[in-house]
C-alpha cells in the first residue's frame, strides 16, 4: 500500500480508532526510491510528549542489533499525520524482539500517559479475518515477554467500524503495582476500546 491510498483511505473513515489502527500498523515512510514500511513505536495528538518519547529513546542506548564491534542504537523519527505525531524506529518490521522489547520499556517508563498510544509490529492485511488473528497474535506475544506475565489472550472484535480489544492476562502474584496499567500500555487502542482482565496467580 502506498502513501497515496493510506491518504485516501483514512480520509474516508470517520472513527477516530481506525485512525489510530491505520496509523500505528502501517506507519509508511518513503525514502529515495523505494518504499520502505515500519512500524510505528507510539502515536500522539501532542507534540511535547513525542519530543519527549523521543529524547527519553535516544537517551536509553537500547541496541537493536547485536554486535559487540559496531552495536546499533534506536532512534525514532517524528512524523505527522491526520493531526497525530507518529514515532517511527530507525529499524524496519524484520526486528521484532527489538520492536517488542522497546515498546515494554517504553510502557514500563511511565512517560506514556493517556494521550498516547503504543504501537505493535504486526504484517498488515487488507482481509479484516486475517488481520484480527494477525493483531491478536502480535498483542499476546508480546504480552507474555512482560515480567511477571506468565500468559495472555488477546480477542479482537468490530462494531461499526471500531476496533474492540479483549485481554486475559495471568500474572504471577507481584508487588509491582503499576502491573494492570503496563498491560494496558501495551493494548494499542485507548481506554474506551479495550478491556483489561488481569488473573493474579500466587
Amino acid at each position: 500500500m502506498n502513501y497515496n491510498e493510506i491518504i485516501k483511505k483514512v480520509s474516508g473513515i470517520a472513527s477516530y480508532i481506525i485512525v489510530a489502527f491505520i496509523g500505528l500498523c502501517i506507519g509508511v515512510c518513503i525514502c529515495s526510491n523505494t518504499h520502505t514500511t515500519f512500524s510505528s513505536i507510539a502515536m500522539t495528538s501532542s507534540i511535547t510528549k513525542a519530543v519527549e518519547i523521543q529524547n527519553f529513546i535516544e537517551k536509553s542506548n537500547f541496541k537493536y542489533a547485536e554486535n559487540k564491534k559496531q552495536p546499533r542504537y534506536a532512534d525514532v523519527s517524528i512524523g505527522h499525520f491526520d493531526n497525530q505525531y507518529i514515532l517511527t524506529p530507525n529499524f524496519d518490521e524484520n526486528y521484532v524482539k527489538a520492536f517488542d522489547d522497546l515498546t515494554i520499556m517504553l510502557a514500563e517508563s511511565g512517560i506514556a500517559d493517556d494521550s498516547v498510544i503504543i504501537g505493535f509490529n504486526y504484517k498488515y492485511t487488507k482481509n479484516k479475518k486475517l488481520a484480527k488473528k494477525r493483531i491478536e497474535k502480535a498483542i499476546e506475544r508480546r504480552l507474555k515477554k512482560v515480567d511477571k506475565v506468565m500468559s495472555a489472550k488477546a480477542s479482537v472484535k468490530y462494531e461499526n467500524d471500531e476496533m474492540f480489544i479483549t485481554v486475559d492476562v495471568d500474572v504471577f502474584r507481584t508487588n509491582k503495582r503499576n502491573i494492570e496499567e503496563i498491560i494496558s500500555r501495551l493494548v494499542p487502542v485507548d481506554k474506551k476500546h479495550k478491556t483489561i482482565n488481569v488473573n493474579y496467580i500466587k
